[in-house]
């Protein structure tokens, strides 16, 4: 009997080299990702959560007669623009990934492959194409820590607060960005290949 790790790589090496070279770029996209995720947790004073309380999973109060649609929310805030820790973030690339989390993620961005059909155009191809557009979209919109402002602090740091909302937080959260990325890449898993 094979364990998930052998089952993993023998997907892995049953791909062809081009979806292999795919599989490979978006796990180094995703691990870009991460790497910026740690650095701006390590950066941020925000407490660690008690493991030993009990959060609030969607889903588990849900009365009879509700649906999952019923959970859906038009707005979604996302964290406010910390200054302080953006400017206190360590480079990303100077981030160490433990081998065990780019095992991981090499695996699960093959299994997604694999779950992706041979079809014309909603394929993993397409997938990773819409992934590239978006890590591109992403890098064209200004990071509030990338803007420099020659006047005080004060009106830096507002302009700095001012661009972060007109993004709406996108550029100055990883975790968002990483979303956006993953979404791009899951987007059409499982699709037949015939439109809706």
């Amino acid at each position: 009997m094979t364990t998930s790790a052998e089952s993993d790589q023998q997907v892995y090496n049953l791909v062809s080299n081009k979806t292999s070279r795919l599989i490979d770029w978006n796990v180094d996209v995703l691990s870009r990702l991460i790497k910026q995720i740690v650095a701006r947790r390590k950066a941020s004073k925000v407490p660690k959560k008690d493991s030993s309380k009990q959060y609030f999973c969607p889903g588990d109060n849900r009365g009879a007669g509700t649906t999952v649609l019923d959970e859906v929310t038009e707005i979604l805030a996302l964290p406010e623009f910390d200054a302080d820790a953006a400017r206190r973030q360590q480079d990303p690339e100077n981030i160490e990934l433990d081998d065990s989390i780019t095992s991981q993620l090499q695996q699960y961005v093959s299994n997604v492959s694999a779950m992706y059909r041979n079809n014309p155009f909603h394929n993993f191809e397409h997938a990773s194409h819409v992934t590239m557009s978006v890590v591109k979209l992403l890098s064209r919109i200004v990071a509030p820590v990338d803007v420099v402002v020659s006047d005080g602090k004060n009106q830096k740091r507002s302009f700095a607060s001012k661009l972060h909302d007109h993004t709406y937080g996108i550029t100055s959260d990883p975790l968002t960005q990483f979303a956006c990325v993953f979404s791009a890449l899951i987007h059409d898993v499982d699709h037949s290949g015939v439109p809706n």
